[in-house]
């Protein structure tokens, strides 16, 4: 834990160009000695509320261990909020399966293995080899292994959403409203307009019968428009939707207190439209 709060510190440090980057920089450190070895914190925490440490112990490490392979960093977008950067790299098969190894050996019964980018469908047939080796495995340890993939939807078929549906995937698709929201914050690497592709393709998604959800992503530019793109997308038919703030970005008092009712706005559409059966 403070190995990675030291390196993301030191990341975000370094990318901060704002007027105020000395004061914004201690507020990184405060946060990192804040937060450095959280779990122990949350431990102790527990066991003044009358928990055993077995029982801390159960709650804070049980579940299910997820792997995340990034098997390409190539892309059709650049996303302005990405982290990612797009160039041409592509995980080796014998890294992936070897991989695929690494997480069987956790001991938890259930696993997860995530699918990543760039944007993994553009490595379909490498994504055939890890299911079919996951899958192999999972009989050998005897374990429930459950297949994620993160896409942006444009390279997305019906035909691989049938094979997907086959192996039991949770497709995250990548959604961030309107058009005008969409095509500001997540630009086509050829200037192609691929709105109207994702649009039908998520429909497509809906009536696969997958399991899906999908991912908004909202900056301090597109804050104002939060509420609204939400409700595009219960309008085209999404029921599970996560909204992201963007990393990266510096949020002011002005644009934070715009999120906070932006969430409230939403809230109270969830609460006043039940029968939707709407998630956030």
């Amino acid at each position: 834990d403070k190995i990675l709060f030291y390196v993301l510190y030191k990341r975000e440090s370094l990318l901060l160009r704002h007027p105020y980057e000395k004061e914004r920089i201690r507020e990184l450190t405060k946060i990192v000695r804040e937060f450095s070895g959280y779990r122990e914190k949350i431990m102790t925490k527990g066991m003044h509320m009358g928990l055993t440490r077995e029982e801390m112990e159960k709650r804070i490490y049980d579940g299910v261990d997820r792997l995340v392979v990034l098997l390409t960093h190539s892309c059709q977008l650049r996303c302005e909020y990405c982290r990612v950067r797009k160039f041409n790299a592509e995980m080796d098969e014998a890294v992936m399966l070897r991989s695929i190894d690494l997480l069987f050996t956790s001991s938890k019964k259930g696993l997860q293995l995530q699918f990543f980018g760039g944007e993994p469908l553009l490595r379909f047939g490498m994504i055939k080899k890890a299911v079919a080796y996951g899958e192999k495995l999972e009989k050998e340890y005897e374990k429930k292994l459950t297949f994620i993939l993160t896409t942006n939807g444009i390279a997305l078929t019906e035909d691989k959403l049938s094979y997907m549906k086959q192996h039991n995937f949770l497709v995250e698709f990548s959604f961030d409203g309107s058009m005008q929201t969409q095509l500001k914050t997540r630009k086509s690497n050829t200037e192609h307009d691929y709105y109207p592709v994702i649009e039908q393709n998520l429909k497509n998604t809906m009536k696969s019968g997958i399991q899906f959800y999908t991912i908004s992503v909202v900056t301090p530019e597109t804050v104002h428009e939060l509420y609204d793109n939400f409700v595009n997308l219960i309008k085209i038919g999404s029921r599970r939707i996560q909204i992201n703030y963007s990393l990266g970005f510096y949020w002011g008092q002005t644009e934070t207190k715009k999120l906070v009712e932006q969430f409230g706005k939403i809230i109270t559409f969830i609460e006043k439209n039940k029968e939707l059966g709407a998630e956030l």
